[in-house]
């Protein structure tokens, strides 16, 4: 429908991002399943089509939060956008290379 020879296709799975009240501390987390399609040839380019998996899971946990920190409406919010902006990341990820260096280390050249 869109005209793309190739997509990706992610489908969310889990978006947890609210505290249990009845358990003091919690992880938020957001799972989902990635796959991408040639769409010319209908074929799964990724995970590799000779293995069993069919999608490709992408987890992300959050700290622990208390249950008086999420109160506020405002608090939530920033729980919800940090664990979408984490989700979106770790699935960017994927499709290039990512060296993660210390801090300080590219100051020096490392």
């Amino acid at each position: 429908a869109v005209g793309a020879e190739q997509v990706i296709y992610i489908k969310v799975l889990e978006f947890r991002d609210l505290v249990d009240r009845y358990n003091p501390q919690v992880q938020p987390q957001a799972v989902c399943h990635i796959r991408v399609i040639d769409v010319v040839n209908h074929l799964r380019l990724f995970p590799d089509p000779t293995t069993d998996e069919q999608a490709y899971p992408v987890l992300v946990v959050l700290q622990s939060i208390t249950a008086e920190s999420q109160r506020s409406r405002a608090m939530r919010n920033r729980v919800a956008e940090l664990l979408a902006m984490r989700l979106g990341e770790e699935t960017a990820k994927l499709f290039y290379e990512y060296n993660a260096s210390k801090i300080g280390t590219n100051l020096d050249g490392g």
